[in-house]
């Protein structure tokens, strides 16, 4: 049964986009990223045939993480945040209420909880920070700055042509809109950093704890959504 609270999320495929960040400000306990509108799959999904989600109070959220290598490459090219050990998570939002809703993106992270270990904490990388990790899988070019894996900042080289390449083609992904119109689906990307190792997504629970109905400023339940549940 779940506690008391809930939030608002980010990402949008489909031809709706969604998602600026209408709440400043964003925690760092770890890294990951959101994003937007890309190109559909073929036909469209039904969020809740998707087997990670979470549903109640008349919205539905739905993850599909992209954990194989080639299917990331096939959607995003050039620019596959995969090579740069990032995790691509589609991720759906279906609101059956007559009301708009407001995610706040900024506080949407993964839970990873892996027997035996500590629990982590994975916040969403902006689209900067992917860009600098697809244009410098390695580690960026400044060999005075160095990457860690969770939790870590991610170093911003300045000036460079590449990570620059990559967060314009990056950017037109990214949500424009933090409000989930009344009787609407929208979908899109976050991103997390998991270091090229993507064995403990298993053990993940997408976590969204600030989602509020736009009228009244009702807060909702939080949700978390089991990638364990998800077979891609």
């Amino acid at each position: 049964m779940k506690p008391q609270r809930i939030i608002v999320l980010t990402a949008a495929i489909a031809a709706l986009s969604l998602i600026p960040a209408a709440f400043p400000g964003r925690g760092r306990s770890a890294t990951a990223a959101l994003f937007a509108q890309s190109p559909p799959p073929s036909g469209p999904v039904d969020p809740a045939a998707l087997p990670a989600h979470d549903n109640h109070e008349g919205l539905l959220i739905a993850a599909d993480p992209y954990t194989d290598p080639e299917r990331s490459k096939q959607t995003f090219g050039k620019n596959d945040p995969a090579k740069g050990g990032v995790l691509p998570i589609d991720v759906y939002f279906r609101n059956d209420t007559d009301q708009a809703i407001r995610v706040d993106f900024n506080t949407i992270r993964l839970e990873i909880a892996p027997p035996g270990e500590d629990h982590q904490k994975v916040e969403a990388l902006t689209v900067n920070e992917v860009a600098v990790m697809v244009a410098h899988p390695r580690g960026p070019s400044d060999p005075s700055a160095t990457r860690k894996r969770i939790p870590a900042p991610i170093p911003m080289p300045k000036h460079d042509k590449a990570e620059e390449k990559a967060a314009a083609a990056l950017r037109p992904f990214a949500f424009d809109s933090d409000v989930l119109p009344p009787r609407s689906t929208l979908h899109g990307f976050f991103f997390f950093d998991f270091g090229h190792d993507v064995s403990d997504v298993r053990f993940a629970e997408l976590y969204i704890p600030d989602v509020i109905v736009v009228t009244g400023n009702k807060l909702l339940m939080y949700f978390d959504v089991p990638l364990q549940a998800a077979k891609k």
